[in-house]
């Protein structure tokens, strides 16, 4: 895979911009406008992401995220799905082109708003052991128990 543009996201700005951040395979991120829109980009070389390893794929997908939290450090961005690639920059100014109208209500909804990550665990067995006493679960588990 050679001369593609991998996209990291959306933002609404009207000059292309250097980020001054490596993306993928080590490549500058910067931005191609179409009116007012910028689509947040790095040129891509590397493997096809469905040859890759589970290793790679995390490697690659955690600098994915991190350049989006270093653009979205001064504009809203729209993320862009991991993996996606154009051919090049004028793929880039139709994708702004043709989702135009719907990209700029989406980044004025998310304007102002922060993406909070929630990870939980739990202990399985202990959170049975806690309800398997609860009274609907009795009840339930006796009815069920009454019909043999």
């Amino acid at each position: 895979m050679s001369g593609k543009k991998y996209v990291y996201g959306i933002i609404q700005k009207d000059t292309e911009e250097g980020f001054g951040f490596m993306g993928l395979n080590g490549s500058p991120v910067s931005s191609i406008v179409h009116d007012g829109l910028s689509c947040v980009m790095g040129d891509y070389s590397g493997k096809d992401f469905n040859a890759m390893s589970q290793e790679e794929l995390i490697r690659a997908l955690l600098t994915h995220q991190q350049v989006v939290e270093y653009v979205m450090q001064n504009h809203t961005v729209l993320p862009v799905k991991f993996g996606t690639l154009l051919p090049g920059p004028v793929e880039a100014q139709a994708l702004l082109a043709q989702g135009h109208s719907e990209f700029l209500k989406a980044l004025n909804f998310f304007q102002n708003k922060v993406e909070t990550e929630v990870a939980a665990t739990w202990d399985t067995n202990q959170v049975l052991r806690e309800i398997r006493n609860e009274e609907e679960v009795v009840r339930l588990r006796e009815a069920i128990s009454s019909k043999g």
